[in-house]
């Protein structure tokens, strides 16, 4: 029995740090929502990080108010 592949999808840096100034949240704030490390949303945002787990995704959004979809980087 193989487990499951945890599917990844691109994130838009500039969409990301545009939406959290616009919530006026800071890096450290959006990643305790998310519930990932601040150094992983200061990665993505310069990016110098591209993808991410859908799930993680998911959070950002919720804590950004926006669809997933947002944060999606076009392919």
């Amino acid at each position: 029995m193989t487990t499951p592949t945890r599917q990844r999808r691109k994130i838009n840096p500039h969409a990301l740090q545009a939406l959290r100034a616009r919530e006026r949240l800071t890096q450290a704030r959006l990643a305790g929502l998310a519930g990932v490390d601040h150094t992983t949303v200061s990665r993505l945002e310069r990016g110098e990080r591209y993808t991410l787990p859908v799930e993680v995704i998911d959070r950002f959004a919720e804590a950004l108010k926006v669809p997933a979809t947002a944060l999606y980087a076009a392919d």
